[in-house]
This record gives structure tokens, sequence and C-alpha cells, in this order.
């Protein structure tokens, strides 16, 4: 298992205009993606003090409330910028409906945008354009 530092090390050195951040911990057929909490606030704080905007990568509604709690904690700077991950198989279905839940339960300044999985990738980001994503 990669530490936190070890995670964010190329973003710190490469200093790129953003970079992706799972907020959660996920199960993935025989995977376990690992992101603790204190893993994420520590990786968090890397990436604002390198001047990157992370991506906040959610799958799911929960997902968003904990990257909402990052938020309030101040490891996550205004405006936040969200990315629906759809269809995935532990995750929110590919659905205008699972967008729009989604979108509403942003903070109001965030920015986000969706896609969707394999035959849903196209939909889904018709959708989120439609919705007011990007």
């Amino acid at each position: 298992m990669c530490l936190p530092a070890e995670r964010v090390k190329h973003v710190i050195e490469l200093r790129p205009e953003i970079c992706s951040l799972d907020v959660v911990t996920m199960n993935r057929r025989r995977h376990v993606f690992l992101n603790h909490p204190d893993h994420l606030k520590e990786m968090s704080a890397a990436i604002q003090t390198a001047g990157v905007k992370p991506e906040l990568e959610v799958f799911d509604t929960g997902h968003i409330l904990n990257a909402i709690s990052l938020i309030e904690d101040g490891f996550i700077e205004s405006p936040q910028f969200f990315q629906f991950c759809l269809g995935i198989d532990f995750g929110a279905p590919a659905t205008v409906e699972a967008i729009v839940m989604m979108k509403n339960m942003l903070p109001k300044d965030a920015i986000w945008s969706a896609f969707g999985i394999s035959r849903f990738q196209f939909p889904m980001v018709a959708a989120a354009v439609l919705l007011g994503g990007h």
C-alpha cells in the first residue's frame, strides 16, 4: 500500500493544473482502493499547497458527503470541481436521475461534470452539459 505522500508525489513535483482525487475507499471485484479519511486529508492538503485543483471523483451520493466533509474542514478550496463517475458496478447508475440528485447535493459554487462508462459515456456527458455541467 502506498502512503499518502507517495500517492501525490508526482502531483507535487509536476504541479499540473488539475489532478484526480477519489474521496472514498471503494471495492471493485477483487480489488480494494483504500482512501482512509486521514490519508485523504493529508493528500488534499499537499495538493492544495502545491496549487493544484483536485478533481473530486465521486461514484455515489455518499461520496459527495465525504467530499463536503473535506471542504468543511478546509482541505478543499472553493470553487470545488466534482466529477460524477456513473455506471460503475459499485456506484450510482448512469441515469439522468442520478445526475440530478448528485448535482443537487453539491455546494453552491461547485463546478461539475459527469461521464458514464462504456455505452453510457456519451449519453451521460450530453445530459451533464444540458443540466449545466462541463
